[in-house]
């Protein structure tokens, strides 16, 4: 009899240790912690389904305000194998994920991605978002991720503002030949050389709450994990 009690326990915890829920794919953008102004989140939602409508890449945003013990690894993948995010052709989909009470984010890119979203790329983002987060600055720091990732994909997030990162750092003064290579670099960085290079962006259209589901896509492990 306490052999079966103590196996009943055990099952308890279990279950318990894995008691959160996923959502249900509604929508591009799923703020459970509440990251993200009205403003802010309509903007991220009519780009990702703006990209997704011109067949392009499936990217979705998940935050949770906690992985309640759970691996953020394992739940991002729990995540896409319900959600089957990306064409089941391509496995275009990508998972940007944050739990806020565990203080950790993942980016997890499908089988298709992950030669031109590659770990490395992945661990980039998530180093330039990890920054965001530590000074709190939490809205930007997903603003980061999104426009960086589609980027990354060959897409222009022309209707996202990201505001620089503050830091607290003793202010400097340049040299002459400093303010002259920094003239220098401002000059050629907005010179014309071909800055759009992708077509999702262009199309006109605005996510509605319809029309938002997965569409077979495989997911291996592909991407990178970070804490802040």
């Amino acid at each position: 009899m306490k052999t079966l009690n103590t196996i009943i326990l055990l099952l308890g915890i279990s279950v318990l240790a894995h008691a959160i829920e996923i959502p249900r794919l509604s929508s591009p953008v799923i703020d459970q912690a509440g990251l993200l102004d009205r403003n802010q989140k309509s903007q991220i939602e009519s780009l990702l389904y703006r990209i997704k409508k011109n067949k392009g890449p499936q990217i979705q945003l998940l935050t949770v305000k906690s992985l309640q013990g759970e691996s953020i690894e394992n739940f991002s993948i729990e995540v896409v194998d319900k959600w089957k995010l990306g064409d089941k052709e391509r496995d275009d989909g990508v998972l940007f994920l944050v739990s806020t009470g565990d203080r950790e984010l993942r980016i997890e890119v499908g089988d298709g991605l992950e030669g031109i979203l590659t770990d490395y790329k992945s661990g980039k983002i998530v180093r330039g978002v990890t920054k965001y987060f530590k000074a709190r600055q939490f809205d930007q720091g997903i603003l980061y991720g999104i426009t960086e990732i589609v980027d990354s994909l060959g897409i222009k997030a022309n209707n996202l503002k990201v505001k620089k990162l503050h830091r607290d750092k003793r202010s400097r003064s340049f040299s002459f030949f400093e303010l002259l290579a920094i003239m220098g670099i401002l000059f050629f960085r907005v010179l014309p050389f071909g800055r759009f290079r992708g077509g999702y962006y262009r199309s006109s259209g605005r996510y509605s709450g319809s029309s938002w589901s997965g569409g077979g896509g495989g997911f291996s492990g592909g991407g990178s994990s970070g804490s802040w």
